[in-house]
Formats: structure tokens, sequence, C-alpha cells
């Protein structure tokens, strides 16, 4: 990571300042897997083929839903750029202080990565009834596969900004503001984006199947969706002291704030053909031993390097697509706050299965898809995704005084959502509004608060006492919180949809007594019979983040000592103990229904460590 920064700040007249900033940022990441004797699935007998020529290692990602997760990462390649601009020129005038300025921002970044090049493989419970035994069968409830992906996505930013903080009286300020940030979206100087726009055939690949266009066809542009110009976000803020003794503050305030797509967003864009190949097995018939059994081996797969090429390129169907919804637009979060605080965020980022299985049709899952046979799993990508946060907060503070400081902070809130993360699919691709629920954040009660205590130092006592007893300093942090919340997925693909996103139905009440012995509540968190499997063609009843996990209490704590052996030598001993009282902090319970260990805790957090260090200081 290689990073440079140039501020230039030019003081023009007492009350007139500009201040001009340059950083260039450049990150280079290279990525390798690690696997145990680099051993891959075709080292146990499986038929896999790597989707790549190139040598690189073993790369291994494989989980057996309620077991484990064995993830390796992929080999990849990221070269990103980062180059800013930046002026604000100050002006003080009378009660106020005004700025003005703006920022331009150019990213880059150049991509390759083998993700998936070695074969994703899921187990769950299709064949059996059990993962642990699909697994032992060979028998996956999926495989993906991704050849390799390479693009350049490059962006620029530009945002200006006026700004006036208002003295009004000595009692009362405004602050005054307003930002212009329009959203220009990525472009790729290899032009490896795709979109379906159904009924329109191709002229930059001639060859493609009906229904997919490039940068460079008829009413597209180089980035496949339109940018957004019309970004302005209001500010407004005030503090008042209502008694004009600077004991008591009332403060408040309004914003408007824009965020811009992340450009990692862009990685699996460049899994498109021509430009790569993405082939996601439900079920495969032929277990790992022979995987592509009735559907085919595609690879390796080698990308077309020229026109010709790429004129005469062999289209594989239904294609697996990901694409940018043509209507997506960048995030906005709107947040006012009088002490009790909000926060509504809408078009947030979220990805959708646009081509879901139709329940009742006849034939494999791609032949269910509506958009068959062109297409077979469609990611679409759109800001369709919303948010909700309210929260009270409160903070105590004890300054530093008689060798003792406390801070303390306390929330309540509730944050609601439909997409916690841009990588979250609904459960039903049919009604987005089935994933509105509890955020996956979402933690109603937080409390932290820490101290510093330096003791008497017992100056003018005995050398004995001094050095014993004497210039001990304890801190210590202390963390309560509500535990994080809970979806209860039926483990099988009963909607036929191919999302394998099914919650379970809810026939019951789940909530059982919390003053249970610790042994109860592992063997049985929440009380199982209040669900079951959802029927055939449906998605669950049971809703997004309906059961709140075991909760989290810890308190770290130290104790530190430094001794004077020289002029300029020190020597500190420090004692840190962590989980102090070596409470057992449960982790989450199996959440899938059709688990063996449906509603077990498996796991705790870290007990009791000490840790004890000696530092020379000269």
């Amino acid at each position: 990571n290689w990073s440079l920064a140039v501020t230039d700040t030019h003081i023009i007249s007492p009350t007139l300042i500009n201040t001009f900033v340059l950083s260039f940022n450049d990150i280079q990441r290279r990525q390798l897997s690690v696997v145990p004797g680099n051993k891959t699935w075709n080292d146990f007998r499986a038929g896999f083929s790597r989707t790549f020529t190139a040598e690189a290692p073993a790369a291994m990602h494989t989980t057996v839903d309620g077991y484990f997760n064995a993830f390796s990462r992929f080999p990849l390649n990221h070269f990103r750029k980062n180059l800013q601009f930046s002026d604000v020129l100050s002006w003080s005038r009378g009660n106020h202080f005004l700025k003005i300025g703006g920022d331009i921002r150019r990213s880059s970044l150049n991509l390759q990565e083998l993700f998936r090049g070695d074969p994703f493989v899921r187990f769950g419970n299709a064949f059996s009834g059990e993962a642990a035994a699909d697994f032992v069968l060979g028998l996956p409830l999926q495989f993906e596969q991704i050849g390799e992906a390479a693009n350049k996505p490059r962006v620029t930013e530009v945002s200006f900004f006026a700004q006036d903080d208002w003295r009004v009286s000595q009692r009362l300020t405004f602050n005054l503001g307003l930002r212009w940030d329009p959203w220009f979206p990525f472009v790729d100087e290899l032009n490896k984006f795709a979109q379906i726009r159904l009924g329109q055939q191709s002229t930059v690949f001639p060859t493609a199947p009906r229904g997919v266009v490039f940068p460079g066809d008829e009413g597209t542009n180089s980035s496949l969706v339109d940018a957004s110009k019309g970004n302005f976000a209001p500010r407004f803020g005030f503090a008042f002291d209502p008694d004009g003794k600077a004991k008591t503050a009332i403060r408040g305030g309004y914003g408007a704030f824009y965020s811009q797509v992340r450009q990692q967003a862009n990685n699996g864009i460049a899994t498109n053909q021509p430009f790569s190949l993405r082939l996601i097995a439900n079920s495969p018939i032929g277990g790992v031993n022979n995987p592509y059994q009735g559907i085919g081996n595609p690879f390796p797969f080698t990308p077309p390097s020229t026109p010709q090429e790429a004129q005469k390129y062999d289209w594989s169907l239904p294609l697996t697509m990901t694409q940018w919804n043509p209507n997506l637009r960048n995030a906005l979060s709107q947040q006012w706050n009088l002490n009790l605080q909000r926060d509504k965020g809408n078009h947030l980022l979220m990805s959708t299965e646009a081509n879901p299985g139709i329940f009742g049709r006849t034939g494999t899952l791609n032949q269910r898809r509506p958009l068959f046979p062109t297409f077979g799993p469609v990611n679409d990508m759109s800001s369709r995704g919303n948010s909700t946060y309210h929260a009270l907060q409160l903070t105590a503070n004890k300054r530093f005084t008689r060798g003792l400081s406390i801070q303390a902070n306390y929330t309540w809130s509730k944050l609601m959502d439909d997409a916690s993360t841009d990588g979250e699919q609904p459960n039903n691709p049919f009604n987005f509004r089935e994933n509105r629920g509890r955020s996956n954040f979402d933690l109603p009660h937080r409390f932290v608060s820490s101290f510093i205590w330096q003791l008497p130092t017992l100056k003018g006592r005995m050398a004995l006492l001094r050095y014993t007893l004497g210039g001990w300093e304890t801190n210590g942090i202390i963390q309560l919180q509500s535990g994080r919340w809970l979806s209860i997925s039926s483990g099988r693909d009963n909607s036929q949809s191919g999302t394998n996103q099914d919650r379970a139905d809810l026939v019951g009440d789940p909530i059982l007594p919390a003053d249970r012995p610790r042994g109860e509540v592992v063997a049985r968190y929440f009380r199982t019979t209040a669900f079951a499997q959802n029927p055939a063609g449906t998605f669950g009843t049971a809703g997004k983040n309906i059961l709140a996990g075991p909760g989290l209490a810890t308190v770290d704590f130290g104790v530190i000592k430094s001794f004077a052996l020289r002029e300029t030598w020190r020597l500190q001993f420090r004692t840190e103990m962590f989980n102090l009282l070596n409470r057992v902090n449960l982790g989450n319970p199996n959440t899938i229904a059709s688990s063996a260990q449906f509603g077990q805790i498996t796991s705790a957090g870290s007990p009791r460590i000490i840790q004890l260090a000696l530092r020379l200081q000269f």
C-alpha cells in the first residue's frame, strides 16, 4: 500500500483561508489459497475440472449445512489506484463561518480472479435427509464453478458543498449546508458488462442469444446504467443553550447522505459469457464422482481473445447472468436527531434472483425458469433495498479527576431492513416485502463502559511501599449487549425456486424460559416443535430474524505498573485479563429446520484469557 498526500494551506487574509489537498493511493493485493497438502476434491476421487489452465495452488470451499464451512479463499490479483483532489475555502465574516469546496476522486481497479475455479460444494439434506450423510455419500445440494474473471472498472466521483455555521446569539447556533453529490456509474475499460433487455439482438456480439446486450449496442451507454445528477443533500443542525450558563445544551439536526456503490460489486459482473463462464448445478445426479453428468463439462474455459473469435463464440445455454439493474442508483440515507436519533436508508444495494424456478411446471430447475432456455440463474443487483433505524443514545463522562476517569454509553435502538448486506437475497423472489424485518446488525440494547484509575504514588512513604503498592494503574471495559437475530430456514428448496432461501413455517410459540439450566439451553435454545417444513411451492411463514440469539456480557481488566530503573530507563509490567469473570457467552444455535442439530448451540466465545507482559523503555 503506497500513499502520497500533499496539503497546501494558503492564508489569503486573517479571515480567509484556502486549503488544497492532493492524495494518491496505490494498493496491490496478491492472494493465494492455502489448503493442507494442496489437495482438491479430485484428490479424493471426485470428477471436477479446474475452470482455468494456469498454474495455481489448490483452493477449497465446502459447506456442510449445520456442521462446518471449509474455506481457504481463492487466488486473485487486485491492483487499485485512487487519486483525489479537494479544495476548501474558509471565510469568517461576522457571525458567520462559511466553507465552500469540493473534491474529485478517480478510482481504478485492475482485477484478475480465479474465484471458484476449484468448485464451491454445498451439502444439505436433499438426498438422505441429513447433511452430514449426504457429505459422506458425495451427494451435494449444489456446486458452483466460475472461469477466470478479469476486468478494469473505473469510476469518477464528484462532490461540491457550501456550509454556513451561523452564530445567531451567544445561546443559539445554526449549521446550514448543501451538498451536490452526482453519481456516475462504473465503466469498464474492457467493456465486460452485460444486461438483459428482452427482445433486443446484440450487434456487438451478433451470435449472442436474443435479449442480452453489451456496451455499444443500440440504446446503451458504456455502463448500461444511467447517471444520477440530481443528488442534492441538504444539512441542518442547531445547538441551543437554554439557560445561558453553558451547563445544558439542546442539539438537533438533519442530513441527507449519498453513498457510492462499492467497487468490489463489479467482481461478479465480469463472470458473464463470453468473458467468463459460471456454472451452477443443483442436486447433480452424478454427485461429486461425475458432477457434470447430464449438463456437460464446459471447463477449462478460454474466452475469445480476438474479434474474430468473439464473432464465432459458441454460447453455452442457459446463461447464468450477473447484471446491474437498469434502474440502479446510489443509496440515500436520511438522518435526523434530537437526542432521539432516526436514520432512513433508501435505494440500498441488494441482490435478487430475477429468473427463479416456477413451482408446478415440469422439467428441471432451469426448464422451470420463466426465461428458459436462454437464461438460467440471473443475479440482479438493484437499488431496491430500504432500512429504518431509531435509537436513543445516552452518554455519561467523568473527566479525569483524582486519578479516575469513567466513560459510559448506552444505546436503545431498532434497525429494520429488507437487505442487511448487498449480497443478501430475499427468501421470496416474488415478494420482497416478506424479507423485511429486524436487520442482521440490529442490537436493541448495547452498553459499554470504560474506566482508568490511577492509584496514589505514595510519594513520601518508605521505598518498599512506593515500589510495591504505589503508582499502579487499573483499567477496564464492560460490554453488555443483546443477542444477534436469527432466521429459521427450512434447509430445503421446497419452493422449487432454486434460491435455497426457504424459511420454515411457524406453527407455535418458539420462546422457551430464559432461566433454564445452561445444559437445557445448549441442548434446545428455542422450542423446535414450533417450526415445520414449509409446504411445497411456498416460502415459509416464519419471518426474517424473529428470534434473538444469546446475549453478550464481558468484563476486561488490566493492571499496569512502571518502575524507574535509571534516568532514561523504565520497566513496565502489564497484566491484561479478557473475560475476567470467565462468563460463558454462548454462540448462536443451529437454525436449519432440517438439520439433526436444529436448535442446538455448539459454540461459545473465548474463556478467560490472561496475558502478562514486560516492556523495557530506554
